[in-house]
């Protein structure tokens, strides 16, 4: 029998020791791989909330779980909210006539959340596509100055310009 971790966002399986999905952050949950029966979470995911009005982002992050005291505390106010997915980004969004709302309840909070220091949508995959290299590292989001693997955790990037294989 082989227990594997798996991350039920990313649908990804990782190592016994591994607790914390590279991608997104969240806790995983153990799994028998051998057992033939599907990964926990592996159906289709649940369709993110209908935001009345224009949805707006108030925070992105690179971890998901910087956003779950924020949703909770939002939750716990009656404002709906969702956080939209992208590889290695976090946004969590209400909707546009709740937005004053949100940011009053959140005011306490955001302080402490480790925001991204660019808007979301800048290299949303950290990927910058005018440079042809990762401007940041996928995993762990240090800053790669171009270079073929992460110097913080040591992540493959790819080969770049000059490299022979």
């Amino acid at each position: 029998m082989a227990l594997v971790h798996y991350c039920p966002a990313c649908q990804e399986e990782f190592r016994p020791d591994v607790l914390r999905c590279s991608d997104c952050g969240g806790v995983l949950v153990p799994h028998d791989d051998e057992s033939g029966a599907p990964p926990p979470g592996g159906d289709d995911p649940e369709p993110l909330p209908e935001l009345e009005g224009d949805a707006v982002t108030l925070v992105g992050v690179d971890r998901a779980y910087h956003l779950d005291p924020l949703v909770a505390r939002l939750a716990s106010h009656g404002v709906l909210s969702r956080v939209e997915t992208s590889p290695g980004r976090f946004r969590l969004q209400v909707g546009e006539g709740d937005k004053a709302r949100a940011l009053e309840l959140l005011a306490e909070l955001l302080p402490a959340v480790p925001a991204l220091e660019h808007a979301p949508s800048d290299h949303a995959d950290g990927f910058d596509h005018e440079a042809g290299a990762y401007a940041e590292c996928p995993a762990c989001g240090e800053p790669t100055a171009g270079r073929p693997e992460c110097p913080a955790c040591g992540l493959a990037l790819g080969a770049t310009e000059g490299d022979e294989r």
